[in-house]
């Protein structure tokens, strides 16, 4: 009695320790085992065999060639049914097919971008021959013809014309020019600046100074009175470039009419608006009258001719005297003497005519490169001459600004 009491003590003493060991050992299991939100937000779950299996790897590397996979599940099948040395040997020619299909898919993706950049350069000649003036800046109806020629006295690709003309035209970033016709941005400025110079010594064949029978015969009507032998009219147009790094190069192109650094070209055209001269540029310190004397323009205008100007172009009537050229300009303006009304008339004849040249840089000013804050590069500046003969050579082909009746 006594023995099986005590027993019966011992196990029911023995009862709570158990359970409390049954509670500590819960409490242990129920405690988090990650110390930070990085180990709990980077849980590393177990892979399935399936998932790496040799069939999602065949299947996820020959996605683009039906033929391929095809053959990847033949070798899969006989690598199934054939004994186990037979298993491993279609083991190894999975795996060195699958290397090869890996190998294959850089291949494929070259010829995807290949096959990229030439429909990119499809969609370019389709666009740019569409609407030539507005990618170009010539005419519809030259561009065949003006192409080819080019081509073949110069030997450059359709697309390098292309390409070269539209910088000009719009100005865009060699960068887009490149995605534009299938190119790095690198080769993209090789082609420019070599395409340019060949571009510019037969396209400034068709800036020349006209005979005078031929001006005459398409002279304007309101010319015909009184400036019936007005064969120029000539301005000065300003192109914004960068500030050089040079202090003397600053102080000869900064323009104290553009407040910035300029390069200025003298523009000539004949009254119904053809450009018979371009000069080359120079520093915008200049002034207008000392650009005439040294550009060249003086000794193109023929003997015994005028030539229309504005009031800023006065000192230069002493030089064309000298050549037997007469300049016509409005009268001078002053603040002690009110003009008489002669004078105010032939004022407004004059610039009612001299806005002739006016129009014809505004149409230099729709080549984007030709703005006047364009600020070009000064990697560029020296390619600027080449481009405005190009520019106004492309102008001289397209409709004349005034329309005979």
């Amino acid at each position: 009695m006594f023995l099986g009491t005590a027993e019966i003590g011992m196990e029911v003493q023995q009862e709570p320790e158990e359970i409390l060991n049954k509670q500590k050992t819960i409490g242990i299991q129920v405690r988090p085992s990650y110390r930070s939100k990085y180990v709990e937000c980077n849980l590393k779950i177990p892979v399935r065999h399936s998932a790496v299996s040799p069939m999602h790897v065949l299947l996820k590397n020959t996605a683009t060639s039906p033929l391929k996979v095809k053959k990847a599940k033949k070798l899969l099948f006989e690598a199934s049914s054939s004994s186990s040395s037979e298993k491993s040997y279609a083991a190894s020619q999975s795996s060195s097919f699958a290397s090869t299909v890996s190998a294959g898919s850089s291949d494929i993706k070259i010829d995807d971008k290949q096959e990229q950049e030439y429909q990119a350069l499809i969609v370019t000649r389709c666009v740019v021959e569409k609407n030539a003036k507005f990618y170009l800046g010539a005419p519809n109806m030259w561009l065949p013809d003006l192409v080819n020629l080019l081509s073949a006295k110069t030997n450059l690709t359709k697309d390098n014309i292309y390409l070269t003309l539209m910088k000009i035209k719009l100005n865009d970033p060699f960068q887009r020019l490149g995605h534009m016709f299938g190119m790095s941005t690198g080769n993209a400025s090789k082609i420019f600046a070599k395409s340019l110079v060949q571009l510019e010594l037969y396209l400034s064949t068709l800036i020349f100074w006209p005979p005078s029978e031929k001006i005459k015969y398409f002279l304007p009507i309101p010319f015909r009175a009184r400036y019936h032998n007005v064969q120029s009219i000539i301005d000065c147009l300003e192109i914004e470039i960068e500030k050089p790094t040079n202090p003397v190069q600053q102080a000869l192109t900064w323009s104290e009419y553009k407040k910035c650094n300029t390069l200025k070209y003298l523009v000539s055209s004949t009254p119904d608006g053809f450009i018979n001269f371009i000069s080359i540029g120079y520093g915008g310190r200049i002034s207008d009258s000392l650009l005439v004397q040294i550009c060249g323009y003086l000794d193109q205008v023929p003997v015994e001719s005028s030539v229309m100007a504005d009031r800023g172009f006065k000192d230069i009537a002493k030089f064309l005297h000298e050549r037997k050229v007469n300049l016509v300009r409005p009268p001078s303006v002053s603040s002690s003497t009110k003009p008489t009304r002669a004078e105010v008339m032939e004022s407004k004849r004059i610039a009612s005519l001299r806005i002739h040249i006016e129009r014809v840089i505004r149409r230099i000013r729709e080549f984007q490169y030709l703005k006047p804050h364009s600020v070009i590069n000064h990697n560029l500046i020296a390619q600027t001459d080449a481009v405005i003969k190009i520019a106004c050579a492309l102008i001289n082909l397209q409709n004349p600004i005034i329309k005979q009746m």
